[in-house]
């Protein structure tokens, strides 16, 4: 899997006669297999950096890559799975899944994988149903699904998990970490909830105004016990690196 490598990232809007900075200057560096959450205000610019990762948007300046372990350029299949999950209305939930599979897969390749993308994510006794005969966090399992069975090399997540109640959400957040441990995928997850920005990321991204403010790690086991004492420690550092950015503008 490929190291991700953001160099000074700038994206720039004409707005009202003048210039909208969505990016200023973004630079990291994101390990393959990890983790990272990034978390931040609407309008901050999480957004507009992951359609730039994933070639939705050209930035106006800067550059990203993707490297081998030894520096050299590396080619990467991304996934993305969006806040709706956009699911095709006239195909079953087995057959939305598999749309995006490698056509150069066996029959056989291809059942493999369908049917442990199903299995995965408790979707087998779904498999014929079609979407709006399910919840809508079932249709984010399959969203997330037709993902995995595209077997990218990193996957973004747009929030995802934004529009759904409480307890789906957190059932969704489980899997997705039980996932993470099984597949060791690169995973960029934006979020503009703290709290799942602590219970799923390696590390944390704090972004304002186009800009990362704070890279912060998260050294918790999975899974992780939302009531500890360090869970709650490391979402107040988070917190306050998100509210630092307000004191200072007063």
């Amino acid at each position: 899997m490929p190291i991700i490598k953001i160099d000074n990232l700038c994206k720039s809007y004409r707005l009202n006669g003048g210039y909208f900075h969505a990016l200023q200057g973004i630079s990291a560096r994101i390990e393959h297999g990890s983790f990272v959450t990034i978390v931040g205000k609407s309008g901050c610019g999480k957004t507009t950096l992951l359609k730039i990762l994933c070639g939705l948007k050209t930035p106006s300046e800067g550059s990203f890559s993707f490297l081998k372990e030894d520096g050299s350029p590396s080619a990467a299949k991304i996934g993305v799975v969006f806040q709706e999950a956009r699911l095709m209305p006239w195909m079953t939930v087995e057959k939305n899944m598999a749309f995006g599979m490698d056509k150069k897969l066996s029959k056989d390749e291809a059942h493999e994988t369908l049917e442990s993308s199903l299995q995965m994510l408790n979707l087998q006794k779904f498999r014929k149903a079609y979407p709006s005969q399910i919840s809508g966090g079932m249709a984010q399992r399959v969203a997330l699904g037709r993902t995995l069975c595209a077997n990218p090399d990193v996957i973004l997540m747009d929030e995802p998990f934004g529009a759904l109640d409480a307890f789906t959400r957190r059932n969704l957040q489980k899997e997705l970490t039980e996932i993470f441990l099984d597949q060791a995928k690169t995973i960029i997850f934006v979020t503009h909830d703290v709290d799942e920005a602590t219970y799923l990321g390696q590390r944390v991204l704090v972004m304002e105004e186009g800009t990362i403010t704070a890279d912060l790690p998260v050294d918790l086991p999975y899974p992780r016990a939302t009531l500890s004492e360090t869970f709650f420690r490391i979402r107040e550092e988070i917190l306050s690196a998100i509210l630092l950015d307000d004191e200072f503008k007063k």
